[in-house]
């Protein structure tokens, strides 16, 4: 049951790669503004992707074992998502393939589990130098 928070938000996540690319139109629709909608796109990258390292981290971890190994689980999921995800919009209609959002998923999920691993590291090396 621990996973179905991340299995729904991964679902999630794949059931919006389907629709049109109009996605952002209502927020700046007269303006047509770029930089909003490249702004925007990416935030909404790294929310999906970062929310998804957690709900996944936390199921593993919640399995007992290894922090880190559940961090580098979680992030192993993460580019396998992103890669799903850019798929499936190559085969959308008004939707593309895009290495960008990969690396933008991949960075957040790589950030997210830096910001799980580095506890870790910490109380690991203080407990070492108090030796």
């Amino acid at each position: 049951m621990a996973f179905v928070p991340a299995g729904v938000w991964a679902a999630l996540i794949l059931a919006l790669s389907t629709r049109s690319g109009a996605f952002f139109d209502p927020v700046a629709p007269a303006r047509n503004d770029g930089s909003v909608r490249l702004a925007l796109e990416i935030l909404v990258h790294v929310v999906q992707f970062s929310v998804f390292f957690l709900l996944l981290r936390w199921a593993l971890a919640r399995r007992g074992g290894s922090a880190i190994a559940a961090s580098c689980m979680a992030l192993a999921a993460v580019i396998g998502l992103s890669l799903l995800n850019e798929t499936v919009q190559a085969f959308t209609v008004t939707r593309m393939f895009d290495g960008f959002d990969i690396a933008v998923d991949v960075t957040a999920g790589t950030a997210m589990a830096l910001a799980t691993i580095a506890p870790q590291f910490a109380r690991q090396s203080a407990w070492t130098a108090d030796q």
